[in-house]
């Protein structure tokens, strides 16, 4: 599919108009475009009247309406339109093109030939529309043909010389080569039908057709569907006729893709064709199922299957328990999952999916849980964790309902019910800040249940940021803020460098710690954190190291300290990235790479005793390093 980029012109009305506008087509009015003077007015266009040459309703590329051509170069019967930027050029390209002799005749529709330079690339055509008096836009095209309707709206674009004006335009450094337009109309006292609209193919959603279907064309009593292979030099082959909107194309060869379209029909002729759309038919394998999938206790009242197929084909799924004899059939669906509803809890079975009328099958077992696993154990509920809730967790079985009861830690009266849910977990918002409550999680209609107690921290007080820590140096990358509050507040961090006036906010959370990462390296910065809607706040300072400070220095490899290792040191920058090279002092070769770490310190284990090495320690990246010798001890 192209990608649409919207074109905004201002489109220079020489003439009788004075200033710019856009039109108001089936399209947008592109955007995007620089504003181009070189675009004419519809007005200076129509200065002629029209004379039909031999009946042609054919403009090939190179016949364009001089001089209004804009970076187009003709290349044989073609008009190559290129908008790549050029010194002082515009990025746009187009050319105008005129039909004549149109007096008393009625258009249907425009078809418009073209190849864009790429597959992201597209163009727009824009025809001079004399009832608003600017051009109306239709697209963005990326297809070799593009038809546009006319024959609802045709008065709007023959002038009264008996002219038609349309160009094909595009930008941004797309390119198009504009082979031909052909323009279909009928005399004024026909009663041709309308062209059929929004035609569709489908993409692969069956194995043994295309479906094409479309908006009826007025008055139209039959259609007529064609088609041809997905290439630019494909042929038009008629595929059949129908008196519905769709059609079935069972003649498609599987997996490959081709392109359709339509025309109307009714006892006056056929109308102009319909827009060309892709479709294919998916390779008959593919509907085979495989990856099939069931439940294994996930839930309490059904095993859930699932499969890789088409979904609109016909699966039949089959059922046989742990030591069975025979599979039995326990559905029938057309989508690529299935609910046993009916399997016994605790026990499990092997299905088999196959797809109807065929060999082929996928199949796995699952089971469902056994009623006592869904009973809630071990309820957690939050102290004070966060200032807008208490959160209440517990174990189970996802799917299963369970009530969520509550009462105040004071009150020896009833429960009351908070809620139910299918998770395990609830979010209890209605808590009052600072008080205690016991919560009671049970298994909807059992008698088994968890408890717990909790509250929630109180706002203004708790989560009120306190113990700011702004991290000096230890990373090159950026500078780590932590704070003491209540995670899930929102908290507002903002920075102002040393030396600077104001304080710029960097970033919201609802976390108690934040990453500077756009902190200048060896910039000291002074970090505020406020709570967000009130005015309390914590503040320190701190700054990411420079990438030269992350250079390894004063490097040492223990002398015979460990019998097991040698330990190599240095000095930089924790974070960094490290890489730790080694080879025997004898031996005047290649280093070797031992290891990389964000540490500053490194131990070699795989050093011979007694053996003393060259260690070099380099900044992962840079030329700068490191060295020193050292050994690991006889034993």
């Amino acid at each position: 599919m192209a990608r649409y980029r919207p074109l905004v012109f201002c489109l220079a009305l020489l003439g009788l108009l004075t200033f710019a506008s856009c039109g108001t087509g089936t399209a947008p009015a592109p955007a995007g475009l620089e504003a181009t003077n070189s675009l004419p007015s519809i007005f200076e266009l129509d200065s002629v009247r029209g004379v039909s040459t031999a009946g042609s309703l054919e403009r090939l590329g190179k016949d364009y309406l001089p001089p209004y051509v804009h970076n187009g170069t003709v290349n044989g019967d073609d008009m190559v339109l290129d908008s790549s930027p050029g010194d002082g050029d515009e990025h746009t390209a187009y050319a105008v093109y005129r039909y004549e002799g149109l007096t008393g005749k009625r258009p249907q529709a425009l078809n418009i030939f073209a190849d864009v330079g790429g597959l992201e690339q597209h163009y727009y055509v824009g025809l001079a529309n004399y009832s608003t008096g600017h051009w109306e836009w239709f697209g963005p095209s990326s297809l070799p043909e593009f038809q546009i309707d006319l024959h609802e709206n045709y008065s709007r674009y023959v002038t009264a010389l008996g002219n038609m004006y349309f160009l094909v335009i595009c930008n941004g450094g797309d390119t198009v080569t504009q082979h031909r337009g052909v323009l279909s109309y009928v005399d004024g006292d026909d009663a041709l039908p309308g062209v059929p609209t929004d035609l569709s193919a489908t993409d692969g959603a069956y194995s043994d057709k295309v479906v094409v279907s479309w908006t009826a064309g007025q008055a139209a009593t039959s259609y007529e569907v064609w088609r041809r292979p997905y290439t630019n030099d494909g042929q038009w082959t008629l595929l059949g006729s129908t008196e519905t909107t769709s059609f079935n194309d069972t003649t498609a060869v599987a997996g490959q893709t081709y392109a359709y379209k339509a025309r109307s029909h009714n006892s006056h002729g056929y109308s102009g064709y319909s827009n060309v759309n892709t479709g294919y038919r998916a390779q008959e394998q593919s509907a085979c199922p495989s990856e099939e999938s069931a439940s294994d206790g996930t839930y309490i009242d059904h095993v859930h299957i699932v499969w890789s197929g088409i979904a609109g084909h016909i699966y039949k799924v089959w059922r046989i328990p742990s030591g069975g004899n025979d599979f039995t059939l326990i559905g029938t669906t057309d989508s690529l999952e299935f609910d046993d509803t009916s399997a016994e809890p605790g026990v499990t079975y092997y299905y088999k999916v196959i797809l109807d009328g065929h060999d082929c099958y996928s199949a796995d077992s699952g089971y469902a849980a056994g009623q006592q696993d869904a009973c809630p154990s071990e309820a957690r509920a939050s102290d004070g964790t966060y200032a807008d809730m208490v959160r209440v967790e517990w174990n189970g079985v996802a799917g299963s309902a369970y009530d969520i009861y509550r009462h105040p830690q004071s009150d020896q009266g009833e429960w009351t019910l908070l809620g139910s849910n299918h998770d395990l977990s609830y979010n209890d918002t209605t808590a009052e800040p600072g008080v205690t409550y016991y919560y009671k999680v049970m298994l909807h209609e059992h008698d088994c249940y968890s408890a717990d107690s909790g509250f929630r921290a109180t706002q203004q007080q708790d989560a009120c940021p306190s113990e700011a820590s702004a991290s000096d140096g230890t990373y090159s990358d950026h500078v780590h803020i932590t704070w003491s509050g209540v995670a899930g507040s929102t908290y507002n961090v903002y920075r102002i460098p040393s030396g600077g006036n104001d304080m710029t906010l960097i970033g919201s959370t609802q976390n108690l710690e934040l990453d500077d990462t756009s902190a200048v390296p060896g910039t000291t910065y002074y970090y505020k954190v406020i709570l967000d809607g009130h005015d309390c706040y914590s503040a320190d300072s701190g700054y990411a190291a420079a990438p030269p400070e992350a250079c390894p220095s004063n490097a040492v490899a223990t002398d015979g300290t460990y019998t097991d290792k040698v330990r190599v040191e240095w000095s930089g920058h924790a974070g960094s990235l490290y890489n730790i090279y080694r080879h025997p002092q004898s031996d005047q070769g290649e280093w070797t790479l031992l290891g990389s770490t964000h540490d500053l310190s490194y131990n070699d284990t795989t050093a011979e005793p007694g053996v003393t090495y060259y260690f070099k320690v380099v900044l992962d990246g840079h030329d700068c390093y490191s060295a020193d010798s050292g050994y690991r001890a006889a034993q």
